[in-house]
């Protein structure tokens, strides 16, 4: 802020904004005032130039945080890439070709303690060279020229560089190398563009079917060594699945959560299947079952491993499964971020558990849950055959006296005597059950036809 002196001679309020040049001082300021003006100009200029690049990181960290929430939350069609060798081919003003010719896979991970965001390499980063995957001889480019395997480098750097200008033999035309460069090519209008340069980045991009393509064929390559084993599950995706005969599964899943008929499905297709898909839209419950089934599975003994592509998802599964069994949960999750936090944690938890039961105590506790779930069940069945009975009991036929039809249940004769209330009101209350009824009708019976009154 201009000191007071100056404030009041300055021609506009242009110094609030760091892109303005500065406001200019009125005309007649003495020299005094026009010394301040000077030194405040000075300190002004840099702090608009600090500001002005502030304002850039911040505009990088928020687009960098909006990339690292779009990958999370759609990771099962979209990768989050490091791309380098940035090739910009450009003809009568329009992009041609304009792509990266490696890509890395990355993850950006945040530091809510800090608010720092960090841009993470796998452990032993794997570049992916994709100029086959866009570039055609009509484009300049020679696929017989085109045998280099990608760069053994860790990140973007002179390595690479280098890396570059030996692939540009793959080139049958003009192309400029631009080394050193590190940001992007910008189109000139009215003239053509053939350059290449490291120009690294960070981007979200659909999954293509080339990478699908590419892990299918590492697959089968893997698979044609001599003695490899087909695993069970990649073989049922080309083959019908082999039953499995009976396993040894809980007869009645022990379900802690609320399930329907398709999830209780899910349980018993697994004991003939060796491979059972449930698939379904967001929101169908999938987790919900799932955690269903890995408690029917720990209560009968069995061991259940879990993967998933996103960390998230295997902490909201955990969440969903009782507090009791949670503990026998080991979680292995953020192994990149935070080394092994999840995994000691889960370990130190189950031994902490398995030092302070009993064995003989739990056996107990067994035996008397199972006691009390059979007490329960009957009380069920028990329950069920009475609703049963409830229920067939509305639907029985009481015959009509006097009159042709076959009977009537009783919501219909309820419904008769609502229909026909103005001319049946003489009846007055209904007697309260049959007992009752017979003795209001005793002294009925017993009056004799004389007794009648005319």
């Amino acid at each position: 802020m201009p000191p007071a002196e100056v404030r009041t001679l300055l021609v506009d309020d242009g110094w609030r904004s760091s892109d303005d040049p500065g406001p200019r001082l009125a005309a007649g300021a003495d020299d005094r005032v026009r010394e301040l003006y000077d030194r405040w100009l000075l300190r002004r200029r840099a702090w608009a130039a600090e500001e002005n690049d502030n304002a850039q990181v911040r505009a990088q960290y928020t687009k960098l945080d909006m990339l690292r929430r779009e990958a999370a939350h759609r990771s099962d069609t979209h990768e989050l890439v490091l791309g380098a060798g940035l090739l910009a081919l450009a003809a009568q003003d329009r992009w041609v070709v304009r792509r990266h010719l490696l890509v890395c896979e990355v993850t950006v991970t945040l530091d809510t303690a800090t608010e720092t965001l960090s841009v993470a390499l796998p452990g032993t980063p794997s570049w992916r060279l994709e100029d086959r995957d866009f570039l055609a001889a009509s484009d300049g480019f020679l696929t017989d020229r085109s045998s280099l395997a990608p760069p053994e480098v860790l990140v973007p750097d002179a390595g690479m560089q280098q890396w570059l200008l030996r692939w540009q033999r793959s080139w049958g035309t003009e192309l400029v190398p631009e080394e050193g460069r590190w940001d992007p090519p910008q189109q000139h209008e009215g003239g053509d563009i053939a350059v290449l340069r490291l120009a690294p980045a960070v981007m979200l991009r659909p999954r293509s079917q080339t990478g699908v393509l590419r892990m299918y064929e590492a697959i089968a390559a893997d698979l044609n060594r001599a003695g490899r084993p087909v695993p069970d599950g990649l073989a049922n995706l080309v083959v019908a699945s082999e039953p499995a005969g009976d396993r040894e599964l809980p007869s009645s899943g022990l379900f802690p959560l609320e399930s329907n008929r398709e999830q209780r499905r899910v349980l018993e297709k697994l004991r003939t299947d060796r491979t059972v898909v449930v698939q379904g839209p967001p929101g169908t419950g999938k987790t919900h079952t799932i955690a269903n089934l890995i408690c029917a599975l720990l209560a009968d003994g069995k061991r259940v491993l879990i993967t998933s592509q996103k960390d998230q998802a295997l902490k909201v599964l955990r969440d969903k499964i009782p507090e009791n069994l949670r503990q026998l949960c080991v979680l292995m999750t953020g192994m990149q971020r935070t080394g092994t936090d999840e995994l000691t944690d889960s370990l130190v938890a189950l031994s902490e558990l398995m030092a302070t039961v009993d064995e003989s105590t739990l056996e107990q506790q067994i035996d008397g849950l199972q006691r009390q779930r059979r007490d329960l069940a009957g009380q069920i069945r028990n329950l069920t055959a009475e609703l049963r009975a409830v229920r067939a009991r509305e639907y029985l036929r009481h015959p009509v006296f006097g009159a042709d039809q076959p009977g009537l249940t009783l919501a219909e004769t309820a419904q008769m005597l609502v229909d026909g209330r103005d001319e049946h009101d003489w009846i007055g209350t209904l007697p309260a059950s049959t007992a009752v009824a017979q003795r209001q009708c005793r002294p009925c019976r017993e009056v004799r036809p004389a007794d009648a009154r005319p």
